[in-house]
């Protein structure tokens, strides 16, 4: 769900299609304190409903975190592995170009940061086209491909890298990786892979939270602008139901995000706390 598509559905709830007594930067106001409200609560009862992964490269052996990573939790070296993508095309179905890529018909290829055809990044069943293109089964594009893009396959030849403290580098183990000032540091300086990265997101809009907690958003913003008229205007009780089935959405929300945490602390066997 988008900022506009959340804002169109709170105005429908309201009874105001347009700007009259609501602002359209009131309810893009009440859309971001609900999306800072419920990060907050996933962050802290259900943070593996914000794991993401990617690949990232770098000309060295230094590495920017992903621009929407929190918290930096896996990195694996994924050798020789990845490949370079130069373009994929609009069309039905998309067309990568990896130059001399050495792939199959009928393998799996998982792609990241693509930018401008974004369809693209996801994972993928391919269709060999010749040495420098291959389709992705299924796929439907909807833009022109901009720049960037990685490729790669799934392998258990991934190797996982240990974090160690500055302290410790030798900066000759590419086994290992240390953390300075945002950026990934490989303790090899002739270090030339790629990397494999898994992190819990950042929130910064609605379209971060997950797609099962997003009418929360709405829900919330029909709390806090539902204006009810008085109890003998024909409008009263219509309102009414739509703000009290409201509240009970947002409600809900919240428990399935803490019953997350609930969930996980049980299967662990761990004693369940309250939460607040």
């Amino acid at each position: 769900m988008t900022s506009a598509e959340a804002t169109a559905l709170i105005r429908r709830a309201i009874r105001e299609p347009k700007p009259v007594k609501v602002s359209d930067d009131a309810i893009t106001d009440v859309i971001g304190f609900a999306v800072d409200f419920l990060g907050e609560k996933i962050k802290q009862h259900a943070p593996d409903s914000l794991k993401s992964r990617k690949s990232i490269t770098s000309t060295t052996h230094i590495f920017d975190y992903p621009s929407d990573c929190e918290t930096l939790m896996d990195v694996w070296d994924l050798g020789t592995n990845a490949g370079t993508i130069t373009g994929a095309t609009n069309a039905t179905p998309i067309v990568i170009t990896e130059e001399a890529h050495g792939r199959s018909t009928d393998n799996i290829v998982t792609i990241h940061n693509v930018l401008g055809n974004l369809v693209a990044n996801d994972t993928w069943e391919i269709t060999k086209v010749d040495a420098d293109s291959y389709s992705l089964d299924g796929s439907v594009a909807t833009a022109d491909y901009v720049s960037g893009g990685k490729v790669f396959e799934e392998s258990t030849d991934f190797l996982p890298m240990t974090r160690i403290p500055e302290s410790e580098s030798t900066l000759n183990d590419d086994s290992k990786y240390f953390l300075r000032n945002g950026k990934i540091i490989v303790d090899d300086v002739a270090f030339a892979n790629d990397l494999l990265v898994t992190y819990i997101h950042s929130i910064s809009s609605i379209s971060d939270i997950p797609t099962k907690h997003q009418l929360g958003v709405v829900a919330f913003g029909v709390m806090q602008l539902m204006d009810l008229p008085a109890t003998d205007n024909p409008l009263y009780w219509p309102k009414k139901a739509t703000l009290d089935w409201n509240a009970q959405v947002w409600k809900g929300v919240i428990e399935n995000i803490l019953r997350g945490s609930q969930i996980s602390t049980k299967a662990l066997g761990v004693s369940k706390g309250k939460h607040i």
